[in-house]
């Protein structure tokens, strides 16, 4: 054998080099290696093994809270699944407990959505409820058809039993969408409503309902029932006062050509000749401001805060006004103040714009030119000056004898937020 460290001849049982003193190991020389680092105590083994035990644990632990959070959260969620067509208040306790441990609304949503698709033909009041609270859980997805759906069935259901409750689940229908189905719906609730009221003669508010109508459908049907309102409302005045049946009669060829028009006012005036009526007596005009039996309108606005109705042109309230209810500025668009007996105008005056407040007469359109006819055919153009706290005074140069005062805008002062055109006050002397 050889020394490692000189090479020297050695015995196999030597433990030192007799030539250059290395140390032998298992008979071969070997050098202590200056390099070698002391290997890891036994303490600092157990303090790493029992790192990676707690460490094991706790993931064993949380593992464990989980699977049973989600074996309950299943279970509950199974047994709401189980009870959605046999219990629906067993299925909502259900789904409450299984939502108390996952923050997850599926199952909700289908007890709901189911709710709604077994309710709404029998009880489209309590379908509406449940899709409200879907509606209000889901807002990934767009519910309007479904709204504007249930809003028609509830109508339909009610246009016997509640006409009101039917025209307002229309109302809100229109809101929703104004598809052909909802406009169809809303024009045959408004007709069964014209004719409840027509049946307790309450004829103004039957026809107001039927022009509301016209913003959406200017079908034929309408415009017939509006004529026939007003040949009706003709009628009741032929033996008592025939020019104004007449006026009415006449006024209703606004919506259209009718052979029931002509025949009236054809009858109307043979018993006009017959009884060789003179010039009808002129009632004296005082001071006081004229009372007129009706006010009568081309169109009215609707909107979220209420109906701008034509007669607050005349209820001397200067926080209400009149609101012309088509697109745009509303040229074209009239009022009129009606007398069933002829009145002698002297002067008219005019409180311009939504006078509520200066900040609603800027924000809404103003007059600017309009046209005022009587019914005597004279007529005449009258330019507004845009002044919120301006009364426009107009005096007439000679008496006119009318039964009525018709206004219809010509040209308007723009708003600054609003196109709808406004008149708060028309008064006569």
């Amino acid at each position: 054998m050889k020394c490692n460290n000189c090479n020297s001849d050695i015995f196999e049982t030597q433990k030192f080099c007799m030539k250059c003193g290395n140390k032998l190991v298992n008979g071969e020389g070997k050098q202590k290696s200056k390099d070698n680092k002391p290997s890891l105590s036994k303490k600092s083994n157990k303090k790493i093994a029992f790192a990676i035990i707690s460490v094991l644990l706790i993931i064993i632990f949380t593992s464990l809270v989980l699977f049973k959070d989600h074996l309950l959260h299943t279970g509950y969620t199974f047994l709401a699944s189980k009870y959605i067509d046999e219990d629906i208040d067993k299925a909502l306790v259900w789904a409450d407990k299984a939502y108390s441990i996952n923050s997850d609304l599926e199952i909700h949503k289908k007890i709901y959505k189911r709710q709604y698709e077994t309710t709404i033909e029998n009880d489209p009041e309590e379908a509406i409820k449940y899709l409200k609270k879907l509606a209000r859980i889901d807002r990934s997805n767009d519910y309007s058809d479904d709204f504007e759906e249930a809003y028609i069935i509830a109508a339909e259901s009610y246009m016997d039993a509640d006409i009101d409750k039917a025209v307002g689940y229309i109302e809100k229908a229109l809101e929703t969408n104004r598809s052909k189905k909802t406009i169809d719906m809303f024009r045959k609730v408004s007709i069964r409503k014209a004719d409840e009221l027509s049946e307790k003669n309450n004829k103004e508010e039957a026809l107001q309902v039927l022009k509301n109508v016209l913003q959406y459908d200017d079908s034929d049907e309408i415009k017939s029932k509006i004529i026939e309102l007003h040949i009706n409302e003709a009628e009741m005045l032929l033996e008592s006062d025939i020019h104004e049946a007449i006026r009415i009669a006449e006024r209703s060829k606004e919506y259209g050509d009718n052979e029931k028009i002509d025949e009236f006012i054809a009858r109307a005036n043979v018993m006009l000749e017959e009884e060789n009526e003179g010039e009808r007596k002129i009632i004296p005009v005082s001071t006081e401001p004229i009372t007129w039996d009706l006010v009568d309108s081309s169109s009215t606005l609707t909107d979220e805060y209420g109906t701008y109705h034509n007669y607050h042109i005349c209820d001397d309230d200067s926080s209400t006004a009149w609101v012309e209810g088509v697109d745009g500025d509303g040229l074209g668009e009239w009022i009129a103040l009606i007398k069933h007996d002829s009145v002698t105008l002297n002067k008219i005056e005019i409180h311009n714009g939504y006078k509520k407040s200066d900040k609603t007469y800027f924000r809404n359109n103003r007059l600017k030119t309009a046209l005022i006819e009587f019914s005597d055919g004279s007529s005449f153009n009258y330019n507004f000056e845009d002044e919120y706290s301006k009364v426009d005074i107009i005096e007439l140069p000679n008496p006119v004898s009318t039964y009525y005062i018709k206004l219809t805008i010509v040209d308007v002062y723009k708003g600054d937020a609003f196109q709808d055109t406004c008149i708060t006050e028309i008064k006569g002397f």
